[in-house]
């Protein structure tokens, strides 16, 4: 069934592209609202990466910064 669902709707780059910007804002969203300062968020462009069979590609970097940065916000659970 998913082999037959993925020969009978294409999904150009650009729609890809286009549902991975729109998961980076979503995520940025939450993060802001569980309280998260917004000088520490960043989004990337998004990236092309390969699949293998039925995996799903997703880079995901959550970089670091010094310890002299603004300490990271308590949450109680996102």
């Amino acid at each position: 069934m998913f082999q037959r669902l993925r020969d009978r709707e294409a999904v150009t780059d650009v729609q890809l592209q286009e549902l991975s910007g729109t998961r980076g804002n979503i995520t940025t969203a939450a993060l802001l609202a569980a309280g998260i300062p917004p000088e520490r968020k960043q989004i990337a462009a998004p990236e092309k990466v390969e699949a293998k069979e039925l995996d799903v590609p997703l880079k995901l970097d959550l970089g670091t910064t010094s310890k002299s940065a603004i300490p990271a916000p308590k949450l109680s659970s996102i």
